[in-house]
């Protein structure tokens, strides 16, 4: 098999660059959970307490 481009050594991520990655997901996922509780919570007021 030829290649016509010169090929780049992988390149190993730093480990704080991975738990950084890391951290950002959970904190999606955390935001994403809270904003869906609230709006669950809203209904739920609004069908006890209706105006």
């Amino acid at each position: 098999m030829f290649y016509k481009e010169e090929l780049e050594p992988y390149k190993k991520r730093g480990v704080q660059l991975l738990n950084l990655r890391k951290i950002t997901r959970q904190h999606e996922n955390i935001t994403g959970v809270m904003i869906q509780t609230k709006l669950q919570f809203q209904a739920v007021l609004e069908q006890e307490f209706p105006e």
